[in-house]
């Protein structure tokens, strides 16, 4: 009974976490893509790469420190409503993104060098992420 009480709320949690991190991955995968090799694709690698080194741990005790009680914007401990969710969410969403943008990313520009997809641009087809899609 107990296992069934709990898994609503950490249903709540984890869901939007999942499509967030993906989302926000997949977006950032793509903007790297198309700037392959320029600053903005060297910046979100470093933002990839720091948010990967950062402990989750860490990054619960700093976003409940300063968003929950430094600035009061979210309640930092207990259960009462879908108002106590967005901060365990945000804090999920920023740190699972950055190896989700760098598996796209790989995904992404593996895809770019396949032969029936150069052959595809050349004839003036771009279809590069619905077989990029495939890998998700």
């Amino acid at each position: 009974e107990k296992l069934w009480r709990g898994m609503l709320p950490s249903l709540m949690v984890m869901l939007p976490v999942f499509f967030g991190e993906m989302f926000f991955g997949l977006i950032l995968a793509m903007i790297s893509c198309v700037w392959r090799g320029s600053w903005i694709d060297r910046f979100i690698l470093v933002l990839s790469v720091a948010g990967l080194s950062i402990s989750y741990l860490a990054l619960i005790i700093f976003g409940q420190w300063l968003l929950g009680y430094y600035w009061n914007w979210f309640p930092v401990w207990g259960w009462g409503g879908l108002n106590y969710l967005f901060l365990p969410v945000i804090i999920g969403i920023i740190s699972g993104t950055g190896s989700g943008a760098r598996f796209y990313r790989t995904v992404f520009l593996n895809e770019s060098n396949r032969e029936y997809l150069r052959t595809a641009v050349a004839k003036g087809f771009v279809f590069l992420f619905s077989s990029s899609l495939i890998f998700l």
